[in-house]
């Protein structure tokens, strides 16, 4: 069934009192803060874990270029000969070094024809003699 149009217009008002435009004008502002707020979260974390990223990559070249001059400045095979040449130069060691010298030749040839005297007994006293004579 059709319907007739309407004779008359009827307009509702609202109408705000201060109070209520000063709440609704706060609600607004705390409401676009929100939003603003909502929004830098949004693209502060991206931005946050990318400059982490970035820096944790450089920190680590850095690092790494750090350890690789270290490595370098070491020199390991130079640094352990020096090492061996200070103590082998030191007089513990000679003596040390001196005593299988003659360790050798007093007891592990004992029997050795060159020798004045032969047998394993000769070669020990020749031995005892030789350490007794360094003190």
């Amino acid at each position: 069934m059709p319907q007739a149009k309407p004779t008359q217009v009827i307009v509702h008002r609202i109408e705000l009192q201060q109070s209520e435009r000063q709440m609704l004008k706060e609600y607004v502002e705390v409401r676009q803060k929100q939003k603003w707020i909502q929004t830098a979260g949004m693209v502060a974390v991206p931005v946050a874990i990318t400059g982490a990223v970035v820096g944790a990559a450089y920190i680590g070249t850095l690092a790494w270029k750090e350890i690789e001059e270290a490595l370098v400045s070491l020199d390991p095979v130079t640094k352990f000969q020096e090492f061996n040449d200070q103590v082998r130069s030191s007089t513990w060691f000679q003596i040390l070094d001196t005593a299988n010298e003659y360790a050798k030749y007093f007891i592990i040839n004992p029997l050795d024809p060159l020798q004045e005297e032969s047998g394993p007994g000769a070669g020990a006293e020749r031995l005892t003699e030789w350490f007794f004579g360094l003190f």
